[in-house]
């Protein structure tokens, strides 16, 4: 595909994972190993195994975090960082009029710290979570599902920007991200979604910054 022509011919709407995506680091992945016991890996094996659905597993996990708000926002806004080039690729799609909605298995809260603190505003479609003193309940995103698989179904977005008329370009790195590759017109993807796709086949560009996607694009 000829990416700069793919751009300057269609009507396009761009969608993006934030945890481990957008971010460095997963940010869950961050609060586990500092919050949780290591045995919390074992469910997330069990999830890259297949063998665990996401809508079960998260709640799972979060089951074994024990921090406050107050707590894990300080750790996050020390610890959460935006992988390179992020503020970059947002100037550059803006300039071409091409809308961007950041799509999450995570957690509302924590994207909204972390944008705030780097300056950034944009539209969030993720799950929420009620915290009562260390104690985390997971609230899926009221979003329809597609196929009853994760707490957020990100397919039903892409799906609803295709009935508009509108391609579709989508930023992903993990297990929650597979449906909507499959969905997407045009997909970068990276870590475990990036080794999936080569499994099943699935047409993906890499990239490891947005720095580098800028590039592919122009």
């Amino acid at each position: 595909m000829n990416l700069p022509d793919f751009i300057k011919h269609n009507q396009i709407e761009c969608f993006l994972d934030f945890d481990g995506t957008i971010t460095e680091v997963d940010t869950l992945v961050l609060l586990l190993d500092r919050f949780a016991p290591p045995s919390w890996w074992d469910i997330e094996n069990e999830v890259l195994a297949d063998r665990y659905n996401e809508q079960d597993s998260l709640q799972a996990e979060m089951d074994l975090l024990r921090v406050t708000w107050p707590e894990a926002r300080e750790f996050l806004l020390r610890e959460a960082r935006l992988r390179a080039g992020f503020p970059e690729l947002l100037a550059w799609l803006r300039e071409r009029e091409i809308p961007v909605t950041v799509l999450s298995g995570g957690f509302r809260p924590i994207i909204e710290i972390v944008f705030a603190r780097e300056g950034i505003e944009l539209p969030v479609c993720a799950n929420d979570i009620e915290i009562e003193g260390e104690h985390w309940r997971v609230v899926p995103a009221p979003h329809p599902r597609i196929r009853d698989r994760c707490n957020h179904c990100k397919t039903w977005h892409l799906e609803q920007a295709r009935q508009r008329g509108h391609k579709t370009i989508y930023f992903g790195d993990g297990t929650t991200d597979r449906c909507a590759a499959e969905a997407a017109d045009l997909l970068f993807a990276r870590d475990y979604l990036a080794g999936w796709c080569e499994r099943q086949g699935v047409p993906y560009y890499p990239f490891e910054d947005f720095v580098e996607v800028i590039g592919k694009l122009e």
